[in-house]
């Protein structure tokens, strides 16, 4: 679904949608920042297992980083990026859709 479209459902449904991240409020909620570069979200990704460090600054596509950070084989590390992808996007969902 593109953006404008998102937006005029959230509109049609009477859902308020604020673009910015409903985590930090200060940057506009993309994938990529919700999903890697969010400040709180960096600093989970640094604790994990893995200890992945993502660069505030840092310019990337969170599909190129998925491509470049695993193996697509089924293997340990394979497993845990996308088991944290998963509970970052649970967490996103419970911020913004629980009251």
């Amino acid at each position: 679904m593109q953006k404008f479209e998102i937006q005029f459902w959230g509109f049609v449904s009477g859902m308020s949608l604020d673009p910015c991240c409903p985590r930090c409020g200060l940057k506009e909620e993309t994938l990529t920042h919700a999903l890697l570069t969010c400040e709180e979200v960096r600093r989970w990704w640094f604790a994990c297992p893995l200890a992945i460090r993502v660069e505030e600054n840092e310019e990337i596509d969170i599909l190129q980083w998925i491509g470049g950070s695993i193996n697509f084989g089924v293997d340990e590390v394979t497993t845990r990026v996308f088991e944290k992808l998963y509970t970052i996007w649970r967490c996103i969902n419970s911020l913004v859709f629980l009251f």
